[in-house]
């Protein structure tokens, strides 16, 4: 009963997660926000690897069980590298090692003799090191994706916070807490082993179900992009602005400094465009082409934020180079429908604040 339980319940969680890999896919093509591949590999990988446990516990394969364990290692390195690229300019080092270590310390363990073990009626179950390396990946990997979650439902804007996001953030405790606490206490009482993985399934397939109906969850910031800007660099007018929050700033103001900043780096200094303003609580980072600086105030910089607004300078290059701007007068493109089609693309993951 426990090993069917095990088997139906690993192939169920191997279902739903591939699911959600392909809603991640789907995600990537509507919105070209590249930084959802690692969401993509992440799910794909760990989508295999259930069905790798199901087939280790069906046979009592062990070689077959082991296997599995490498699948969601390599899974966990993608989501490392999806949650801190989308909040940091870099991997955070100290989880970087952290994972490296234990994943070596697995990869050292696993294949030697004595590190699992043949349960009858339940199917393989790791012992020794073994055990104590899968309850940390375990908790590593679920820290990772709660946390992730738990930002999404903490940086939501309220209507979509008092809604999907909150279900969401029930998912994730389906997903991530509760099988965690029922694995760490299958080490004392076996046959409780059975038991996560259908809990983890539900709840991946309740995060499914939350994320087809409102897709912008998979990818909403952890922090807030207030303003992006377009400025000549021929004249430093501003030519275009768009706001997603209601934070005022001095935009002609800032549009100077910017224009003054970036002709001396590039006149006087001969050390190029400038790329960050960095503040204490704030910072603008910049993407230049060769009319136009573009320019986005948030409150903080990511790889993910800075891939979002090199991609909308390039296709603002390709659609806007050739226009004859009247820069005199500071014509400004808000009412452009195609303008609003480019931040769609482009910067989805941003969400409006504004009449909230």
């Amino acid at each position: 009963m426990l090993n069917t339980i095990l088997v139906v319940s690993s192939i169920l969680a191997g279902l739903f997660t591939l699911l959600s890999s392909l809603l991640a896919y789907l995600r990537i093509r509507h919105t070209k926000n590249r930084n959802l591949y690692y969401v993509f590999f992440n799910w794909l990988f760990f989508g295999m690897s259930w069905f790798f446990i199901a087939a280790g516990h069906y046979f009592y394969n062990e070689d077959v069980f082991k296997v599995a364990y490498v699948f969601q290692i390599i899974g966990t390195y993608f989501l490392l590298i999806f949650t801190d690229y989308t909040t940091r300019i870099t991997i955070n080092p100290y989880k970087l090692v952290v994972l490296t270590v234990v994943s070596t310390l697995y990869f050292y363990f696993v294949f030697q003799s004595n590190r699992t073990e043949i349960i009858p009626g339940y199917g393989v179950h790791f012992i020794r090191e073994t055990r104590a390396l899968q309850i940390f990946l375990a908790i590593f990997y679920n820290y990772l994706s709660f946390e992730w979650i738990l930002k999404i439902w903490k940086n939501a804007p309220p209507n979509l916070k008092k809604k999907k996001a909150k279900y969401f953030l029930w998912a994730g405790i389906l997903m991530n807490i509760i099988p965690v606490i029922m694995y760490f206490f299958a080490s004392f009482y076996v046959p409780l082993g059975a038991f996560p993985f259908l809990v983890h399934a539900i709840g991946v397939l309740f995060a499914v179900i939350v994320v087809r109906s409102e897709p912008k969850l998979l990818n909403i910031l952890p922090f807030r992009a207030h303003r992006i800007l377009v400025i000549s660099r021929n004249s430093g007018l501003l030519l275009y602005q768009h706001a997603w929050t209601k934070k005022k700033f001095g935009h002609e103001l800032l549009s100077s400094l910017i224009h003054a900043v970036s002709r001396m780096g590039e006149n006087v200094l001969f050390s190029g465009d400038l790329d960050e303003f960095r503040l204490q609580k704030g910072t603008i980072i910049f993407s230049h082409t060769e009319n136009y600086s573009i320019a986005l105030i948030a409150n903080q910089p990511s790889n993910h934020l800075k891939a979002s607004l090199d991609g909308f300078a390039e296709e603002f290059l390709v659609r806007y180079n050739q226009l004859d701007l009247d820069e005199e007068n500071g014509i400004v493109l808000d009412d452009f429908d195609f303008v609003e089609d480019l931040l769609k693309n482009h910067f989805e993951s941003i969400p409006s604040w504004i009449e909230q």
